[in-house]
């Protein structure tokens, strides 16, 4: 399952619509909100719970009503959002931490997309790494 979502294309405002051959049309908000239902059972996100790239302070605030119903959590399980914030409060990100035994058969991974790269599965502590100057954090339902 976590397939079709390797192959989605960002697209700002993407919600799950379909490209010309069949692939996922999203963005980190887009993919967060159906990958975790489809893989985890988790309740089905607000639709505007991440606002647009360009629209930050929006962003923001969408951020910060769609996690007041959430749970902060100290540490990353199968299932639960990625924040990556700038300056702790401002949301630049989101994506979904999955564990991914199909795939390479051991640890916590990071299911995001993105303009630059489109869809990608990496390593978690590479996903942190490649953050050190933001502050991340963990939600979950």
């Amino acid at each position: 399952m976590i397939n079709k979502y390797l192959t989605a294309v960002y697209k700002d405002g993407g919600r799950g619509e379909l490209t010309d051959d069949g692939r996922l049309i999203l963005d980190c908000w887009g993919l967060v909100r159906m990958a975790r239902v489809e893989l985890y059972g988790r309740n089905l996100l607000v639709s505007d719970g991440g606002r647009y790239g360009h629209d930050p302070i929006g962003f923001a605030t969408h951020y910060k009503k769609q996690t007041d119903d959430m749970i902060e959590i100290s540490d990353p399980a199968p299932g639960c959002i990625i924040a990556v914030l700038h300056k702790k409060y401002i949301c630049k990100h989101v994506a979904l931490v999955v564990h991914d035994m199909q795939r390479t058969g051991l640890g916590l991974h990071v299911l995001e997309i993105n303009p630059a790269q489109n869809a990608k599965l990496w390593p978690l502590s590479r996903f942190l790494n490649n953050n050190t100057l933001r502050t991340i954090r963990y939600y979950d339902d």
